[in-house]
This record gives structure tokens, sequence and C-alpha cells, in this order.
């Protein structure tokens, strides 16, 4: 599958930012859904900023690992 490429600008207009919020509440839902988890385990908003989603070099694990 090939990446997803948005200029750094887009993410910072406020649709990004509400499509985030969007795409984010609903994969909120459906991760719940599959996993037979309630919503609460989940964070309630996306836990990284634009900047990281957009980065192809960020892994959270790493900087996890870092700390």
């Amino acid at each position: 599958m090939a990446a997803c490429r948005w200029p750094a600008e887009r993410a910072e207009t406020p649709r990004f930012a509400a499509d985030l919020e969007d795409s984010y509440l609903s994969a909120r839902l459906l991760a719940a859904g599959e996993t037979g988890l309630p919503e609460t385990p989940f964070p309630p908003t996306c836990p990284f900023s634009a900047e990281q989603l957009l980065d192809q070099d960020y892994w959270p694990e790493a900087q996890d690992q870092a700390h």
C-alpha cells in the first residue's frame, strides 16, 4: 500500500484537524468493536500530533524506548 503524502502546510488547516478528529473517533469505535473492549482503554483524542502522523520516520515505540 502506498504511503499517504500530505503537504505539511495542509496539516495546519482547520479542515485537516476536523478530519483527523473524526477519523480518530471512528477508529476508536472500530478498535473497541473489533477487540471487544470498552472504549475507555483507548485515548479519547488522538495521542499524536498532525506533524507526528505525517512524519514517515516517526515511530512511537522508538520514542517510548528513548525515555
